[in-house]
């Protein structure tokens, strides 16, 4: 897979599954967030892809206060 897939699949990826109520979405989504970060675990771009994504979708102000800031998923290459 190159980067520009892993990319898509960043963007096609429901990073919300764990709300739904529906027991095969929540496995579906738990299936493919494992697989996502086993990928990204792989390379350093992947890293740093999936940390931008990652950070899109929870670096909020809901999310992050002065006493709990922003952690990258991958911090060594933030």
């Amino acid at each position: 897979m190159n980067l520009a897939d892993f990319k898509t699949k960043l963007d096609r990826h429901d990073w919300y599954y764990y709300f739904s109520d529906d027991h095969r979405v929540w496995c579906a989504g738990e299936a493919a967030s494992k697989e996502i970060i086993e990928l990204a675990k792989s390379s350093d771009d992947f890293k740093r892809a999936y940390n931008e994504a990652y950070a899109i979708r929870f670096n909020t102000p809901s999310f992050v206060t002065a006493d709990r800031p922003y952690r990258a998923p991958f911090p060594e290459v933030a």
